[in-house]
């Protein structure tokens, strides 16, 4: 094998192994301030760690054997009898480690019908939603403060 296979080989394997042992679980409490911690990575849509706690909300997080936060979905009852995510987030460090997708996974088995906003052109978060399940419902105008647009996404 070429190093630089060998190389690729070990990436996917450390990569697979960091993400077995990531757990998507309800938050508790001092999951709270470690997210809000986290959502700082994204200052122009950052939540205060009150916000995180509005009771409207659910948070779960993604969470691994020595309890540290690699990403968070919040939640809350949306219209139709469904879960509306009103924001998903993982940890730079961990992007494309599969964390999102468990975060994910975490909800719509806990929820038959999810649906969400997303940036229309956060191209990848698009891609992941539309491998489980969602379509572009419609289009949400100037959604956004800086004035993107949203798709609103759903998996029913």
């Amino acid at each position: 094998f070429p190093s630089h296979d060998i190389d690729a080989v070990m990436r996917v394997l450390t990569e697979s192994q960091n993400n077995q042992s990531i757990h998507v679980v309800g938050a508790d409490e001092t999951d709270y301030a470690k997210v809000a911690v986290l959502d700082k990575q994204f200052p122009n849509n950052s939540y205060s760690e009150k916000q995180f706690r509005n009771p409207e909300y659910t948070l779960s997080v993604a969470k691994d054997s020595s309890n540290q936060v690699h990403g968070y979905v919040l939640t809350k009852p949306g219209e139709d009898d469904s879960t509306l995510i009103v924001k998903m987030l993982t940890d730079k460090a961990a992007r494309d480690s599969g964390i999102g997708s468990k975060l994910l996974d975490h909800i719509i088995t806990k929820h038959k019908n999810v649906s969400l906003n997303v940036r229309h052109h956060n191209k990848n978060a698009i891609s992941l939603y539309k491998k489980k399940g969602f379509l572009i419902h419609h289009i949400k105008p100037s959604y956004y403060k800086n004035g993107d647009d949203a798709y609103h996404m759903r998996n029913f």
